[in-house]
C-alpha cells in the first residue's frame, strides 16, 4: 500500500490478510516473491496457492472460499513464478501463453495424449494403428470393427 489509505490495483490490503485470495497469507507470498495482489503471479492459469500444493487456505476467514482452488494432487506442485515448471514447453496451466504450447489433446477429452502422467491411448496411437487424426478417438472404434470382422470371417471359414 502506498500509505494513501486506498488499496490501489496491484496493492495488497492491509486488513486482509489474504488480498488475492489464492490461499497464501500476503506475507508468504512476499517471502515466496509471488505477487499478493494477483492469484496467478506467472499467469499461467493456475493460482499461486494451488501451485505450492495448498488444500486449504493459509488465510482461514481472510481467504475467499469462492475464489480459493485448492490442490486436488499436493504431493505434485508446479513453481508459481514460471509458466512452465519443468521446460518441457508446455505450460503448467490451461491458459493460453505466449510462446508456450499446450500439451496436445488429440480426441477433446480433457487429457494429454502423447507422453506423461496423463498418457491417454484412446487416440489411436497405442493400437499400431497409425497416427490419430483429431477424429474424436474413433481409431479404437474401427479396431474393434475391424477384429469383429476377422472373428466372423473366421467362424464362417470353418
Amino acid at each position: 500500500m502506498n500509505g494513501n489509505g486506498i488499496v490501489d490495483p496491484g496493492e495488497s490490503d492491509p486488513f486482509d490478510r489474504d488480498t488475492d485470495d489464492d490461499g497464501l497469507l500476503d506475507g508468504r507470498e512476499s517471502e515466496l516473491g509471488t505477487d499478493p495482489a494477483h492469484s496467478d503471479s506467472d499467469r499461467d492459469g493456475i493460482q499461486d496457492g494451488t501451485e505450492t500444493g495448498l488444500t486449504e487456505p493459509e488465510g482461514g476467514d481472510d481467504t475467499d472460499l469462492d475464489v480459493f482452488v485448492a490442490d486436488i494432487e499436493p504431493s505434485t506442485t508446479t513453481d508459481p513464478l514460471d509458466i512452465d515448471t519443468d521446460d518441457d514447453g508446455r505450460c503448467d496451466g490451461p491458459g493460453e501463453i505466449p510462446g508456450c504450447v499446450q500439451p496436445e489433446d488429440i480426441n477433446a477429452d480433457g487429457k494429454q495424449d502423447l507422453s506423461g502422467s496423463d498418457f491417454d491411448v484412446s487416440g489411436g496411437r497405442a493400437f499400431g494403428i497409425g497416427c490419430a487424426t483429431g477424429n474424436g478417438g474413433q481409431s479404437p472404434l474401427l479396431l474393434g470393427l475391424l477384429l469383429g470382422l476377422a472373428g466372423l470371417r473366421s467362424r464362417c471359414t470353418r
